[in-house]
């Protein structure tokens, strides 16, 4: 029984000894970094703005005219009768509501589309993160997160990873 955990614990010495003697190459990526530097992301976003443009111009439409309707509130307020003042006011709040309600659509639908072609492209980050890895040889690569601490030996992958992405010819 001695001669089994003597065995043992020698092995897991000599495994460890192994391990420590084999040189390793670590890296880190920081993805949200190449995600800002990447131009797929200002094109995205350029993509989603032309997208939604035209309810974007509805609502600014929208906003003219209640200003309008509130411009032409204020100059006739002492001529106008009182029935006709409130029906006014009844329909610029009418519109604001809808304004309102039109703007708050349009920014959920527009932040609901920026994270869907958001995920593609960190999708597209994180396979050429495993590329660069792959290529390179890396026996491991961490994102930035993950690191307290990282000494010279350890490299900063995420150049290599815009690189592959911006370049067809790096792969």
């Amino acid at each position: 029984m001695k001669f089994r955990i003597i065995t043992a614990i020698l092995g897991i010495f000599l495994f460890t000894a192994s391990i420590q003697a084999a040189e390793v190459k670590l890296g880190y990526a920081s993805p949200n970094q190449i995600l800002q530097k990447l131009p797929q992301t200002k094109l995205i976003f350029k993509k989603i703005s032309d997208e939604f443009k035209d309810r974007q111009d509805e609502l600014v439409a929208l906003q003219k005219e209640i200003q309008t309707l509130q411009e032409k509130g204020q100059k006739e307020a002492a001529t106008m009768a009182e029935s006709e003042a409130i029906k006014l006011k009844r329909e610029i709040e009418s519109k604001y509501a809808k304004l309102k309600l039109g703007d708050q659509n349009l920014k959920e639908d527009v932040k609901a589309r920026q994270n869907q072609e958001l995920l593609k492209l960190k999708s597209r980050i994180y396979t050429a993160i495993q590329s660069v890895g792959k290529r390179d040889h890396y026996d491991l690569i961490l994102p930035i997160t993950a690191l307290m601490f990282a000494g010279e030996n350890v490299t900063d992958v995420s150049p290599e990873v815009i690189k592959t992405l911006t370049d067809p010819k790096a792969n």
